[in-house]
C-alpha cells in the first residue's frame, strides 16, 4: 500500500551523534578522524540497560509519557534518548521508529482536546469525536502491550511488527487532523468526502467511517429543519441561514437564505435549495398561516445518516410533497387565494367594467379639483356607492372590503419602499394625477402580493385609468355634439349654424380618429395583454395544484411573471420609457382637443342664443335642451358676438389635428422599431393602429 506522506518531524533525537550526516543516513559514519575513541562513542556498542527497561520506556512514549531514558523534548518536538545510555545503533533506530507512533498520538490527542470544547463548532467536534473513536483501537493495543510486557512475552522486534498497522492508522489520522486545520462545517466534510474516494481500500473505508460520524450534526440540522422547521445552528455550519431581524411579512422572501459556502460537496445546489424551501414552507405554515398543529407524518421522521444518501433524497421528496400540499390547501381554501387573484384583475386591472364605469362617472367631479380640495372620506363614500351600483355588490364582502382609495403621486410609487398604506398622501396637483385604487392584503397573502407587486398593480391601474378617463371624455364630447346639433340644425339654419358647421364637422371627424386610437389601445391592453396573461397564470396555477409537487416559490414566481409581462406589454417597463412618454404626449393632445371642443360648444351656444334673440319666433328648443348644452346656455359662454371666433377655433383645431396625427404616427413608428418588434403582442397593436388614416380634406371644409 502506498501511503500519503506527511511531515511528522523527527521523533527521536540521537545526541550521541556529534556531527550531522551529510546524506541524512543514520548508518553512515561521521566525518571525523579514525580515532578509535570517537568511533566507539559513535557506535556505543555497550548495552547498559535491559530490553525490558527499554520496552517500558517505549510503551510510555507510545502514550506520550516520558520514560526513564526516552523523554519528550518540547523544543525539538521529538522524543530524545538519554545520551549517557549506551545502546547499539540498530536499537536506537528501532526505538526512533516506534516513538514516531507516540509522537503522532501526541499531536492527534492534542488536536482532539483543543476542539472538543464548546465554541469550536458542532461539525469539528463530531470530527474530533470520530478521531477519538478511531483511537480506541490504539488504546487497546497499548493495553495489550502492557499486558505482554508484564508477562515478559514481548521484544523490540515483535513490538516493531505489531506497530506497523497502528502506524498506518495514526499516520492517516494525522493527515486528516492536519487537513482539518481551521476548517469548519461543510468545508470540513467536503474535504473528507474528497478523500473518501481514495483508491486504497484501507484509506477509503477509514475516511468514510470518519466522515459518517462527522456528518451527524449536519444530518441532525436537516432532520430538524425539514420535519419541524427548526434551525438550531449556533455556529452557522448549516447551509440554511436565518436573519432574526426580518419581520413576519418578509419571512418567505428575506428571513431564510442559502449559505452556499456551507453546502457540502455530496449535496448539489438544487437539493440544498429544496431542503431550504421545505423548512421555509413549514415556517410559513406555522407563523404566517398560524397552523401550528400540522406536521410531517411521523412515519417519515427517521434518522438520517451519510451512509444512505438515497434514503435521504427519498425522505426529502416526501417531506417536500407533504409541505407543498399543505400550504396550497391553506392558501386556496382557507385564504381564498384564487379569489384574490381574480379581484386584483377585476378591480386593479379594470376588468369589472360596470364598476369602473360607475366609479369614473361618480368620482370625476371630485377629481377635477386640486388635491388640496379633495376629501378622502368623500372619495371612500363614492367607492361604496360604485360598489352598490354595480355587480361588485355580489362579490364576497371580504373582497370588496379590501378596496381602498389613496392619493399618491407617480414618483412615490416608484421611489418609496413603504407599504401603500404607509405612504404619505400628497395634495400636490390635480386629483386625477394623484388618484389610485388600492387593494389591502394581510398575512399570509402579503407573501404573494408583496408591497413591490402591489406597487406594480398601481402603476398598471393608473395607466389604464388615464386611458379610460380620456375615452370617457371623448364620449362626453360626442353627447355634447349631439345636443348642439339638435339645437343648431334642428330648425332653420342661421348664419351662426352655417358658419359653425365646418368646425363641428372637423371636430366630429377628429374625435372619431381619437376614439379609434383609444379604443384600439384599450382593446389591446384589456384583451391582448391582460386577458392573455391572465389565462396563462390560470393555467400555471392549475398545473401547480394538479401535479401535487408545486411549491409556494413556483406560485410566487408565476404571479410575478404575470405582472411583469403585463408591465412589459403595457409599455410600462424601464426600457420602454420613450414609448410610454410618446403615448402620454398623444393622450395629452386628446385632452387638449376635449377642452377646446368644450370651449367651441360654449361659444357656439352663446352666439346661437344671441342670434335667435333677434328672431321674433320663440325657440322652445333652446329653453328645454338638457345636459351640458342647457348649462352652457344658462352660463352664457365668453360673450363673443362676432364670428371671428369661428376662424380662431378653426385654426386651433387644425393645429391640434396636426399634432395628434404627428404624435400618433411617431408612436406607431416607435412601435415598429427593432427593439420593440420582438414582442408579438406589440406587433399586433402596431398592425391595428396602422389602419388609422387621415387626410387633409377637413381643412378644405374650413375654406
Amino acid at each position: 500500500m502506498q501511503q500519503t506522506q506527511v511531515s511528522v518531524g523527527k521523533p527521536v533525537k540521537d545526541d550521541m551523534m556529534p556531527v550531522p550526516l551529510s546524506n541524512g543516513s543514520a548508518d553512515a559514519p561521521p566525518a571525523m578522524s579514525n580515532d578509535y575513541d570517537a568511533y566507539k562513542e559513535y557506535e556505543n556498542t555497550s548495552f547498559e540497560v535491559s530490553e525490558d527497561e527499554v520496552l517500558r520506556d517505549v510503551i510510555y512514549a507510545l502514550q506520550g509519557i516520558d520514560g526513564k531514558h526516552v523523554k519528550y523534548d518540547s523544543v525539538e518536538d521529538c522524543f530524545q534518548i538519554d545520551p549517557l545510555v549506551g545502546m547499539p545503533r540498530s536499537t536506537r533506530d528501532q526505538i526512533s521508529k516506534l516513538c514516531e507512533l507516540g509522537w503522532m498520538y501526541m499531536r492527534i490527542s492534542r488536536f482532539v482536546q483543543e476542539v472538543s470544547g464548546y465554541g469550536q463548532g458542532l461539525v469539528i467536534q463530531a470530527f474530533a469525536s470520530a478521531i477519538e473513536h478511531e483511537l480506541s483501537h490504539y488504546y487497546k493495543l497499548i493495553a495489550v502491550l502492557e499486558q505482554q510486557l508484564a508477562c515478559n512475552s514481548i521484544t523490540l522486534k515483535r513490538l516493531t511488527v505489531w506497530s506497523a498497522e497502528p502506524t498506518d492508522r495514526l499516520r492517516l489520522m494525522l493527515i486528516l487532523v492536519d487537513m482539518a486545520g481551521n476548517r469548519r462545517g461543510s468545508s470540513l466534510t467536503s474535504e473528507l468526502y474528497a478523500l473518501s474516494s481514495h483508491g486504497d481500500p484501507f484509506t477509503r473505508n477509514f475516511v468514510r467511517n470518519v466522515l459518517s460520524r462527522t456528518c451527524v450534526p449536519i444530518f441532525s440540522f436537516i432532520r430538524s429543519w425539514v420535519f419541524e422547521g427548526i434551525l438550531e445552528d449556533p455556529f452557522e455550519e448549516f447551509w440554511v441561514a436565518s436573519d432574526e431581524n426580518v419581520k413576519i411579512d418578509e419571512l418567505w422572501k428575506s428571513k431564510y437564505s442559502l449559505r452556499s459556502s456551507m453546502i457540502p460537496s455530496f449535496i448539489n445546489v438544487e437539493f440544498a435549495e429544496q431542503i431550504l424551501s421545505i423548512g421555509r414552507t413549514i415556517n410559513f405554515i406555522t407563523k404566517c398561516c398560524e397552523d401550528n398543529e400540522w406536521q410531517v407524518d411521523q412515519a417519515y421522521q427517521i434518522t438520517l445518516t451519510f451512509d444512505d444518501l438515497q434514503k435521504l433524497e427519498s425522505v426529502i421528496n416526501i417531506a417536500a410533497k407533504a409541505t407543498n400540499k399543505r400550504v396550497m390547501d391553506l392558501l386556496f381554501n382557507k385564504y381564498k387565494l384564487q379569489a384574490h387573484f381574480s379581484a386584483l384583475k377585476q378591480y386593479m386591472l379594470l376588468g369589472q367594467g360596470d364598476f369602473i364605469q360607475h366609479l369614473l362617472e361618480m368620482i370625476s367631479p371630485d377629481l377635477n379639483k386640486p388635491g388640496t380640495s379633495i376629501v378622502r372620506h368623500t372619495l371612500l363614500g363614492i367607492l361604496e356607492s360604485a360598489i352598490r351600483s354595480s355587480n361588485a355588490q355580489y362579490d364576497d364582502p371580504d373582497i370588496t372590503g379590501r378596496l381602498d382609495i389613496r392619493m399618491i403621486s407617480d414618483n412615490q410609487i416608484t421611489s418609496s419602499n413603504k407599504n401603500i398604506s404607509q405612504m404619505h398622501q400628497t395634495q400636490d396637483g390635480m386629483g386625477w394625477d394623484m388618484f389610485t385604487l388600492t387593494y389591502i392584503v394581510n398575512p399570509p397573502l402579503d407573501t404573494i402580493f408583496t408591497k413591490d407587486v402591489l406597487r406594480v398593480y398601481i402603476r398598471i391601474f393608473k395607466h389604464l385609468w388615464r386611458i379610460k378617463r380620456v375615452d370617457a371624455m371623448l364620449d362626453a364630447t360626442w353627447m355634447k355634439h349631439q345636443e348642439l346639433a339638435k339645437v343648431a340644425f334642428g330648425h332653420r339654419k342661421s348664419n351662426v349654424s352655417r358658419k359653425f358647421q365646418p368646425i363641428l364637422h372637423l371636430c366630429n371627424l377628429l374625435r372619431h380618429e381619437m376614439v379609434h386610437f383609444c379604443n384600439n389601445l384599450q382593446y389591446y391592453f384589456m384583451f391582448e395583454v391582460i386577458e392573455n396573461q391572465w389565462q396563462t397564470l390560470v393555467d400555471k396555477i392549475k398545473k401547480i395544484k394538479e401535479l401535487g409537487n408545486g411549491d409556494l416559490k413556483s406560485l410566487i414566481e408565476a404571479h410575478e411573471k404575470y405582472v411583469k409581462d403585463i408591465i412589459r406589454q403595457a409599455l410600462l417597463s424601464r426600457g420602454q420609457s420613450n414609448l410610454k412618454s410618446q403615448l402620454d404626449k398623444t393622450i395629452n393632445i386628446i385632452m387638449q382637443f376635449v377642452n377646446m371642443q368644450d370651449m367651441i360648444y360654449a361659444d357656439a351656444i352663446t352666439l346661437l342664443k344671441v342670434d335667435r334673440m333677434d328672431d321674433s319666433e320663440e325657440d322652445e328648443d333652446l329653453n328645454v335642451v338638457n345636459g351640458n348644452v342647457s348649462s352652457m346656455l344658462n352660463g352664457g359662454g365668453n360673450g363673443m358676438s362676432d364670428y371671428g371666433v369661428v376662424d380662431k377655433f378653426g385654426n386651433k383645431l387644425l393645429e391640434v389635428q396636426r399634432l395628434f396625427r404627428e404624435n400618433e404616427r411617431l408612436f406607431v413608428q416607435m412601435l415598429k422599431s427593432p427593439s420593440v418588434q420582438h414582442d408579438n403582442m406589440l406587433q399586433y397593436l402596431t398592425f391595428r393602429l396602422e389602419f388609422m388614416t387621415g387626410g387633409d380634406e377637413q381643412q378644405s371644409l374650413l375654406t
